[in-house]
């Protein structure tokens, strides 16, 4: 669309069917949205304002707006978080809910193939290939862009010494050879890393 109409401003991105913009106050979202809108119907396209949603960025609270936006005779709701490409996107612009939703994700990965994962037909080491070639990518999806903080590096450690519990089982104590859960240490020596 660039290419037909150089008059729409570099801030605007599309991926398919969706459309992107960004822009530094509400003035300039209304003409970036303005001059987006004249090159959409110039080739037959309409904005759908059911699905046009707004959100505002910003650290401090106070700057977030809470209220919808109309431009023109078009009235855009204006959300806390939206789904782009995968990723939870929110208004304080933290990553503690895409960590919720990505481990959420590795659950269901995990829980879908629990017939696998849990049955002594499979060794440890192919549970450990298929949670490293499956599980695990789901919950890392789109990390690299993160900008994360210890506090939620910790929340997925946790969530995948969870996993890797689930996967080697419980072992016997060597003093009271009663079953019970491995600690840390013994999960890295088994899993040939520091976790």
């Amino acid at each position: 669309m660039r290419k037909i109409y150089p008059k729409i401003k570099p801030d605007i991105t599309t991926r398919g069917a969706k459309v992107d913009a960004v822009a530094q106050s509400t003035l300039e979202i209304k003409d970036v949205f303005l001059s987006f809108e004249e090159a959409a119907l110039d080739i037959g396209l309409k904005i759908n304002e059911d699905k046009t949603k707004y959100m505002v960025v910003s650290k401090q609270e106070r700057r977030r707006i809470r209220q919808n936006i109309t431009i023109n005779d078009h009235n855009f709701e204006v959300v806390k978080e939206f789904k782009y490409l995968g990723a939870t996107i929110t208004n304080d612009n933290k990553l503690e809910r895409e960590v919720e939703t990505r481990k959420m994700s590795g659950n269901s990965s995990f829980f879908a193939m629990q017939h696998m994962m849990k049955s002594i037909l499979f060794s440890p080491g192919a549970k450990i290939r298929i949670y490293k070639t499956i599980i695990r990518p789901t919950v890392a999806y789109g990390s690299e862009i993160w900008a994360i903080t210890k506090r939620e590096v910790n929340k997925l450690l946790v969530w995948e010494r969870k996993i890797l519990r689930m996967i080697y089982g419980p072992c016997r104590d060597s003093v009271t050879n009663e079953w019970k859960g491995r600690y840390n240490n013994e999960l890295e020596s088994l899993f040939g890393k520091k976790i």
